[in-house]
């Protein structure tokens, strides 16, 4: 399994290592010029900035080569949410010819400090429930399960 991720605090690659699998930082892959990608299983995960994925990752996207059996996408959010995101991303992998398997998200801390108190926020979102949702996420992979996050964060809905 390859997962190519894109963190800017932490919160991603956090959730890349729980995974496990061959992880690949997407800024380092656009440095090193590489944009073809093989493997049974390959995954994107990235934080949600305004309801979308960020730049970045988009524009990364859209130069980028999958060959894969099973595809999936796994966002992180404070408190936008992540539905928009994957729609987007779902259309332009679509237009590459690729289904996209599974998407979830996990619920972390909101850390845009114009707009959050980090102290209330941690006393909102607690550690462990973050890992409970990332457990989720690691067991549905390793099942290959089709699925998709609904509204709730901590209840995941299979299709």
């Amino acid at each position: 399994m390859k997962i190519l991720y894109f963190t800017s605090t932490g919160n991603n690659l956090y959730i890349a290592k729980q995974l496990g699998g061959e992880l690949l930082s997407i800024p380092q892959l656009i440095k090193e010029n590489i944009y073809d990608f093989e493997d049974d299983s390959i995954g994107i995960i990235f934080p949600v900035f305004y309801v979308n994925a960020p730049k970045i990752v988009r524009e990364f996207i859209e130069k980028a080569n999958f060959k894969t059996d099973y595809f999936f996408l796994i966002a992180s959010y404070g408190s936008d949410g992540d539905q928009n995101a994957f729609k987007i991303l779902k259309k332009t992998f679509k237009k590459k010819g690729l289904e996209v398997n599974y998407t979830n998200s996990v619920l972390m801390v909101d850390n845009y400090l114009p707009m959050f108190d980090m102290k209330e926020e941690k006393e909102i979102k607690d550690d462990s429930e973050i890992d409970n949702q990332i457990k989720v996420i690691k067991s549905d992979l390793s099942q290959e399960r089709s699925s998709t996050l609904r509204k709730d964060p901590f209840l995941t809905f299979h299709s």
